[in-house]
């Protein structure tokens, strides 16, 4: 953008509409901007916080800068740009080549949408967005280029968070949907190796081989509830509970985990809030962060966890849609490790993603504690630089119910010639339960699906005591059996079973504590313990 220098292309000073040099009534630019116009330009400018220029489109000064460029790049001791090369200065370095040759062939096309990130004067980051429209002469020769700016970076941020949630919902259904396939098969794994353990000598050398599948199969339970914590649809036992306590004893565990050359310490505030939280889940969570943190200082380092109470308002949870204003205990934990760089920060909870090499770890430890966390009502905020460590730090919404009792299990007995109805369309797990329940003294009856059970409570429902039946399955569920059993067979005891656990509850209309349910996988000791304590609860057990 080369200019001729005559008088009339000085800029003008911002805000003003004046130009500096003498004013001519020629074809020249500089007698575009009468007296009027300019009075108008500034009222129009002063009713918006866009910023508003117009530049020569032959020697590229700028004619006119609104005021409200100090506020919106944030520069109020600056004086406004003179030209669009100057202008352009002000944009990122990833960004200005790109603006430039718009700018450029803004000429050529008539105007330019773009959107860029400009840098204040403190060294922050700021998105713009800029629309640009030519104006022309007679000939068809650019005169002028008008551009309007508008500070984007917090619409930028709302955009992303959505995308970010809609992303991890997606998530959440393939996860939740893997599940529960991974479910029905572990509980015919589990429980056939159960079977064959309780059937096997202790000193027997296949008793051995017995228990490495019976630790492999536990650990892929353990991936399943992983999934489902992350998806929101395991079923969990929420307890009110003081969180320096369970914080205190799962230390315990973790100094184990992290090695000698590894130092743990924790700053544990007095006085911080009970939470509603499922124990079993926060230990995992801790373990995961903790697995993280080692992982992250290979050759030693500190792990730091504190706790503290804080209050979170609006303005703070405006980057947290979801969470809800109030007193939060917030888990810290900070590791002097490696550090991540952005572009990790802002994927490090997506399932399966993982910076690990192949094998270590399945990329699904902070999709867990992402799924914890924000199913507890709470929100996560990660710190990390490449170099200089990382720090997790969860908030839990604090409580003020008193704490609830802990239930202790009933050991699981012999039956003693009780008829139960076992409904499942898979045939494996189907027969795993049967073998169960005949090998401790029950008599039993099978369905594959809604149709064949009613087909034999027809025939047999007065002799039935239990109906045990997975809640999804091909045409009639279980909730259209159990519906047909309390009109006709209300003695029947019911006991749901289902891979999908919370949300299958949900979806198909069944009510929580209305009767027993086992999520799978369940194990032949899980799945005779409930037996026995739904029997029990109608006096037909001792």
């Amino acid at each position: 953008m080369s200019g001729s220098g005559d008088e009339h292309d000085r800029p003008v000073t911002a805000d003003t509409g004046r130009r500096e040099g003498p004013s001519e009534e020629s074809g020249h630019v500089g007698s575009t901007l009468t007296a009027s116009c300019d009075a108008l330009l500034h009222d129009i400018a002063s009713t918006t916080n866009q910023v508003i220029w117009i530049w020569d489109a032959h020697s590229g000064a700028m004619r006119y800068v609104s005021r409200s460029y100090a506020s919106v790049w944030q520069r109020p001791d600056e004086p406004a740009p003179q030209t669009i090369a100057a202008l352009s200065e002000t944009i990122h370095p990833v960004d200005r080549g790109r603006v430039r040759q718009s700018h450029q062939r803004s000429l050529e096309t008539g105007g330019s949408v773009e959107c860029y990130r400009i840098t204040t004067r403190e060294g922050s980051v700021r998105w713009i967005h800029e629309r640009a429209s030519v104006m022309r002469d007679a000939d068809g020769r650019p005169l002028l280029v008008i551009g309007i700016a508008e500070d984007i970076t917090e619409r930028r941020q709302l955009e992303e968070q959505l995308r970010q949630a809609q992303k991890m919902e997606s998530m959440g259904q393939l996860a939740s949907g893997v599940a529960h396939d991974f479910n029905n098969w572990l509980t015919v794994i589990i429980g056939y190796v159960e079977l064959l353990g309780n059937a096997l000598p202790a000193e027997s050398p296949s008793a051995k081989y017995v228990a490495e599948i019976r630790r492999a199969s536990e650990r892929a339970s353990g991936l399943t509830r992983q999934l489902l914590a992350f998806s929101r649809k395991e079923r969990i036992d929420p307890q009110v509970v003081n969180f320096n306590s369970l914080v205190a004893d799962t230390q315990r565990m973790l100094r184990r985990l992290l090695g000698d050359d590894i130092i743990l310490e924790s700053r544990l505030a007095p006085g911080v809030g009970r939470v509603k939280v499922d124990p079993t889940q926060w230990v995992q969570v801790l373990t995961n962060l903790a697995v993280n943190a080692r992982d992250a200082m290979p050759t030693g380092g500190r792990l730091t966890i504190t706790t503290d109470a804080v209050t979170a308002d609006a303005s703070r949870l405006a980057r947290h849609p979801g969470a809800a204003p109030g007193r939060f205990v917030c888990l810290s934990v900070a590791d002097s490790g490696c550090g991540m760089t952005r572009d990790v920060v802002d994927r490090v909870f997506e399932p399966f993603f993982t910076t690990k090499p192949a094998g270590k770890g399945t990329g699904l430890g902070l999709t867990l504690v992402y799924g914890v966390v924000d199913g507890a009502g709470g929100f996560v905020e990660v710190e990390s630089d490449a170099g200089r460590g990382t720090t997790f730090s969860l908030y839990i919404p604090e409580v003020q119910d008193p704490a609830e009792a802990t239930v202790t299990q009933t050991t699981p007995q012999s039956g003693g010639g009780e008829s139960i109805l076992v409904v499942d369309d898979e045939p494996s797990l189907r027969d795993v339960a049967c073998f169960t329940l005949r090998g401790y003294g029950y008599r039993v009856f099978q369905a594959s699906d809604g149709v064949e059970a009613l087909r034999v409570l027809d025939d047999h429902g007065p002799e039935i005591d239990i109906l045990f039946t997975d809640v999804v399955m091909p045409g009639k569920g279980g909730r259209e059996i159990v519906e047909a059993v309390t009109s006709s067979w209300p003695h029947i005891r019911v006991i749901y079973t289902s891979g999908y656990t919370d949300d299958a509850m949900v979806r198909y209309g069944i009510a929580h504590n209305e009767f027993a349910f086992l999520p799978k996988p369940y194990t032949p000791k899980g799945l005779l313990s409930t037996i026995h304590r739904v029997l029990q609860s109608a006096g037909g057990a001792t």
